[in-house]
């Protein structure tokens, strides 16, 4: 009587045809990727330091290395105090120094500074000029935010009227940004705009026809004192 033969017994996964073999998930060869690619790095650095190690035992190596240093520290000690310093405003106001007090200056304006000045108030710049009787002024007002940006106004007489950048703009003479990331640019360009600007400014002092890019100051009327009665 025969028996019935049972059914050979299930080899594992990892084995097929005798050949042993490891089905490794995904994630699994990634972290031995990552481990592999980590032990690189590390033999690389070791390699490095090895030879670094060896060069620095070589008198001339170890003398330019130290006067490498040396002048890496003395330039980091010499300009951390001008780029802890460098803000926006301060270079625009070193731009409106350089270019814009001598641009007024050759046309009869004088900076108003200590005694001469009406005020205190830090955010504010004068330029006056006396030209046959008639004062003409020019005044810088700064953001009070410290932000890079400044308004202009001009006064003669009791003719007042503020001088704009372009026609659709707000009255801020600002640098242009390039992009965001790259902060605000082209302090130059506001000072150049300034001067193409200045023949309107001539005309409002010398009482002719207001530029385009010329305003009149916005002036509230007195507020009405409450009657007696009411």
């Amino acid at each position: 009587m025969d028996h019935p033969q049972s059914p050979p017994p299930r080899l594992p996964k990892f084995v097929s045809d005798g050949f042993l073999f490891f089905r490794v998930p995904p994630g699994l060869w990634r972290g031995c990727w990552i481990l592999f690619l980590l032990l690189i790095v590390i033999l690389f650095g070791a390699a490095i330091r090895g030879l670094g190690y060896l060069l620095l035992q070589i008198p001339h190596v170890q003398a330019a290395f130290g006067l490498l240093l040396l002048a890496v520290i003395i330039d980091a000690g010499v300009n951390y105090g001008a780029r802890k310093k460098a803000t926006p405003k301060q270079k625009l106001l070193k731009e409106i120094q350089l270019r814009l007090d001598p641009f007024l200056a050759a046309r009869g304006f004088h900076r108003l500074t200590g005694e001469e000045r009406p005020d205190r108030n830090p955010l504010l710049y004068y330029f006056v000029r006396e030209d046959g009787g008639r004062t003409d002024l020019l005044r810088l007002q700064f953001d009070k935010y410290g932000r890079a940006k400044f308004s202009i106004r001009l006064q003669e007489g009791t003719r007042q009227a503020a001088l704009v950048p372009s026609r659709y703009s707000f009255g801020w003479f600002r640098p242009r940004k390039l992009f965001v990331l790259f902060g605000p640019r082209g302090y130059p360009a506001v000072v150049r705009r300034i001067e193409r600007l200045f023949p309107e400014c001539e005309a409002f002092w010398r009482g002719g026809d207001e530029g385009p890019h010329l305003r009149r100051p916005l002036v509230l009327p007195p507020a009405r004192k409450p009657d007696a009665g009411s």
